[in-house]
């Protein structure tokens, strides 16, 4: 048995919605709620002392971990860990992680490798077997192994091929994740506008991300296949969204504008670009509208990153700094409402896994949050095997303080 004592329920959906409580947690399950003023009959696990959230356990519906295959940027160990320290309970690999998951054989191997993990780890399949160039991957096989759904990358498809796949996947029930930068054969640098012209790069069409996700959410509509538009950065398209048709972002993108490209910084490289900084506003301002929140994570080794802007690998680490970078946007008071729901309710909704509560019955899957804690992201609070990360060194406010899950309660 688990005892918490003196934690604030961040929890929308919860009747203890930002009330101060002591949870009772037996075997899988969360079996009782009291008021904090409860006095508890046996030791106390954990003492929030009233300034400690918890949260629904937060999941993460896509990010790039390592292998023990190719193990130099991040293994599935190190990727447990990472996530762990960020609040993440449950993680949907991309299927670009090492190895490429495109055959039933990977993702076995790989849920296999996964098991003895302190978090829930699932793998989504690659819908094409070349990580550049379309081609179909054998994907009924893969759903069969125990991939929990479908994932387009990086790689451009034409929307007659894209067509094929949603088709063919239809009967299968699952979601459909789709990159929203694989309008492109060339991923874009930054998108066209003023930053572009003072930087003399070509820039993307501004709306280009838009028509695609029109083109996306038509084949959601004319096949019922529930479809994850994620990392999207145009927020036109979260007018766009439906029952079968949702808009996941990254807080890097929530963060910060492409003026940040302006000092050639490859930190500040990702797919698709930053936005420029009155898009970014506007995000802030319909963040409540966003279907859902994902931490982005992809590793890169040294040399891949720390590059020329042009030559650099996208993308920065991101499990244990996603929550501080939201908390720097919206606020600490916004994250009770806006955490729970996008990094919990909603994904879990889309995703298929279990619903989360706090509340007696409920699964023990839980994330604590200290929202006044302070702290650097350097090599002794980094448990990721790399540091590509724009706030290296940083001081950053807000830390996850443990997780439980059916496994273990586990200080991060």
């Amino acid at each position: 048995m688990i005892q918490i004592a003196n934690v604030v329920v961040a929890d929308p959906i919860s009747p203890w919605h930002g009330k101060r409580v002591n949870l009772t947690i037996e075997g899988e399950r969360i079996i009782e709620v009291l008021n904090a003023e409860t006095i508890l009959a046996s030791d106390v696990t954990l003492d929030g002392q009233g300034t400690i959230w918890v949260f629904p356990g937060l999941v993460d519906t896509m990010a790039r971990w390592g292998h023990p295959f190719t193990d130099s940027a991040e293994t599935l160990a190190s990727g447990a860990q990472s996530a762990a320290s960020g609040g993440f309970v449950r993680v949907l690999l991309s299927p670009h992680s090492y190895p490429f998951i495109r055959n039933a054989a990977t993702v076995e191997a790989t849920l296999q490798s996964a098991t003895g993990l302190p978090i829930m780890v699932d793998v989504a399949a690659s819908a094409s077997m070349d990580p550049d160039n379309w081609r179909m991957a054998p994907v009924g096989e893969m759903l069969r192994a125990g991939a929990l759904g479908v994932a387009i990358g990086k790689q451009y498809i034409s929307a007659h091929h894209l067509q094929s796949l949603v088709e063919y996947i239809r009967d299968w029930d699952v979601p459909l994740w789709v990159f929203a930068g694989a309008w492109s054969q060339d991923l874009p640098l930054i998108w066209e506008g003023p930053t572009s012209a003072k930087s003399g790069l070509t820039g993307a069409l501004p709306d280009a991300e838009y028509h695609w996700a029109m083109q996306v959410r038509t084949l959601a509509h004319r096949t019922g296949v529930r479809i994850i538009f994620y990392n999207a950065s145009d927020p036109a398209i979260l007018d766009l969204q439906s029952d079968l048709f949702t808009v996941a972002i990254s807080p890097f993108h929530l963060r910060w504008d492409d003026e940040q490209l302006l000092k050639w910084d490859s930190r500040f490289k990702f797919t698709p670009p930053l936005r420029p900084p009155d898009t970014v506003r506007t995000l802030h301002h319909r963040i409540a509208q966003i279907g859902m929140l994902f931490s982005d994570h992809q590793p890169c080794l040294f040399h891949q990153k720390v590059n020329d802007f042009v030559a650099a690998d996208p993308g920065g680490i991101a499990h244990a700094t996603a929550l501080p970078l939201l908390q720097q946007v919206i606020g600490s008071e916004s994250m009770m409402e806006i955490v729970p729901m996008l990094f919990s309710h909603h994904p879990r909704q889309w995703v298929g896994w279990p619903t989360v509560t706090i509340q007696p019955g409920a699964p023990a899957e839980l994330t604590f949050y200290d929202p006044t804690y302070e702290w650097l992201l350097t090599d002794a609070t980094n448990y990721s095997r790399s540091s590509n990360s724009p706030v290296w060194g940083s001081l950053l406010m807000g830390k996850t303080t443990h997780i439980l899950t059916p496994k273990k309660l586990l200080a991060c």
